[in-house]
């Protein structure tokens, strides 16, 4: 149902690619969020895993394909990428003394719409040295 696509077909870019996004999505979290919202432990895991829901199934067009794809998958997505954020919170002091409604959209959105320039330069650089 997700279509078991990676960023690019030969792996090892793949890995640079991927390693380098997620660099992005949790320095977004460790050096911004962290510091400006109060989040409690769960709230911090969804949220983060929410960005899965944007990077898996929104940017493929994978809610596209049927609402229960859609309501299947989404669980599923933010469980990944909850339990792939759980060893990189450790590293973060929640040190934020904000406590607005914002933080759930912007802890959201935020790690994605970072990722997209990360995104377009690291393509132009492998594109350049045939990546």
């Amino acid at each position: 149902m997700t279509g078991n696509r990676i960023a690019n077909p030969v792996l090892g870019i793949d890995l640079i690619i991927v390693s380098v996004l997620w660099s992005v999505w949790f320095g977004t979290w460790y050096f911004y969020l962290s510091k400006k919202y109060i989040y409690k432990e769960n709230e911090a895991l969804l949220l983060a895993g929410m960005a899965g829901v944007i990077y898996e199934l929104i940017g493929t067009g994978v809610f596209l394909r049927s609402p229960i794809v859609l309501a299947v998958l989404t669980p599923m997505a933010i469980g990944v990428y909850a339990a792939v954020f759980i060893w990189p919170m450790q590293l973060i002091d929640f040190t934020g003394k904000k406590n607005s409604l914002w933080k759930y959209p912007v802890s959201i959105i935020l790690p994605v719409i970072l990722t997209i320039p990360v995104t377009m330069a690291l393509f132009l650089v492998m594109s350049t040295f045939g990546g």
